[in-house]
């Protein structure tokens, strides 16, 4: 008896685990428009920091398969994200100089 009650509390949270996964996938596949480029880097920046530590929070679940790669792909994101802000910046520095 007590043996069951373990299942379907396991089932029960691996239920809600996947339907935040959903919702999370949903989201972080998604990311905010902004004001303008710059704008729009930030926010997707923030956005994509969220994304990252929901994915190792399910990864530490052990909701391996999905999120690893989702996880994977989301980092990219952030390092490509991040190029896209530091050329920009450079850009407009560049610009007000001259």
């Amino acid at each position: 008896m007590g043996n069951s009650k373990v299942q379907a509390n396991s089932k029960s949270q691996a239920a809600e685990i996947q339907c935040e996964y959903e919702i999370a996938k949903i989201s972080c596949d998604t990311p905010p428009p902004g004001e303008n480029k710059c704008a729009t880097l930030h926010k997707q920046i923030g956005h994509t920091k969220k994304c990252i530590k929901f994915y190792e929070n399910g990864i530490k679940n052990g909701y391996l398969a999905d999120m690893l790669k989702k996880y994977k792909n989301v980092k990219n994101r952030l390092n490509n994200l991040k190029k896209s802000i530091k050329k920009i910046t450079s850009q407009a520095i560049i610009k007000s100089r001259y």
